[in-house]
């Protein structure tokens, strides 16, 4: 999760930093884009904690969750 959420801010500052005239492609559509690790790992680790969970998983949650918006 710590580096999905690496990943997305790299690639927001990336969009930020475009010198090139804003448009829908480099803006919306690469903002919509960006986080994908993040997204795939959100949903693993939903699905395993839905699943099957304990003490652990339950603190990992708690700590990771207000740190990735609750994706």
């Amino acid at each position: 999760m710590e580096e999905g959420m690496k990943q997305q801010q790299a690639e927001i500052q990336q969009i930020a930093d475009n010198t090139t005239e804003p448009s829908f492609d480099n803006t919306l559509v690469a903002l919509e884009k960006s986080g994908q690790l993040l997204t795939r790992v959100n949903r693993v680790f939903g699905l395993l904690t839905s699943a099957n969970t304990n003490d652990t998983l339950q603190g990992i949650q708690e700590e990771e969750a207000p740190q990735t918006g609750g994706q």
